[in-house]
């Protein structure tokens, strides 16, 4: 589960671009970029942000077991990205090994893989994005969000911190089949707070060969 909470414009640049470009801002140049396909170069983006992620998850929780989901993070902030200009709209580009400025054909890509389980039973993605009431967002976004991330960008009060907390909680704990329940506290919302964006990953596998619980002990997870 993923969860970005901005308080203020100025927050969303430091929660997003200042912690995540910092840190892949300078990718490696693709030599092969002339021949690669937009499909070739946004799998490699994906793999090479989700490495250089974990390098600085990993250098900052030496010793700990991680287990985090880079698909969703960059699928969370290209949401973001969708509605950003200028130098914030680059710095995302860069930071996050976006392929294109094309902003359709950036959907397209998140969309052909989002939509290979938009209906499965076994791997469930879903995206939120919660706005502050009476800020406007535009049909076009919303519209993009809808067809290409099976999203859309929802008014809420966060002024109102425990009813905001409980429509939130609710939808976590649907799109995990209730095994996230009480993901954000009230007290973490308040007047300030302008935008969160939520990505939830549901699995529920069946394993081919199923081996006897009896047989297992519990063990540091590697």
């Amino acid at each position: 589960m993923l969860l970005l909470l901005v308080n203020t414009t100025k927050d969303l640049k430091i929660l997003i671009f200042s912690y995540l470009l910092s840190c892949f801002a300078m990718a490696e140049p693709n030599t092969n970029t002339m021949v690669a396909s937009k499909e070739e170069l946004f799998a490699n983006g994906l793999e090479n942000f989700g490495i250089k992620l974990y390098a600085n998850l990993a250098a900052s929780n030496r010793g700990k077991n991680l287990i985090f989901s880079p698909f969703s993070i960059q699928t969370c902030a290209a949401m973001a990205r969708l509605g950003a200009e200028g130098s914030t709209a680059t710095e995302l580009d860069q930071g996050l090994n976006l392929v294109t400025d094309d902003l359709n054909a950036m959907a397209d890509l998140y969309h052909s893989v989002l939509s290979q389980y938009e209906k499965s039973d076994i791997l469930k993605i879903a995206n939120k994005i919660y706005v502050q009431k009476d800020y406007e967002v535009q049909d076009e976004y919303n519209k993009l969000l809808s067809e290409k991330f099976f999203s859309k960008a929802e008014e809420i009060n966060f002024s109102s911190n425990v009813e905001a907390a409980k429509a939130i909680n609710s939808w976590v704990a649907l799109k995990t089949n209730n095994r996230i329940q009480d993901l954000i506290s009230a007290g973490s919302l308040n007047s300030d707070t302008r935008l969160i964006l939520l990505n939830a990953i549901h699995f529920k596998g069946e394993w081919v060969h199923k081996f006897p619980e009896r047989s297992t002990r519990d063990k540091d997870f590697y």
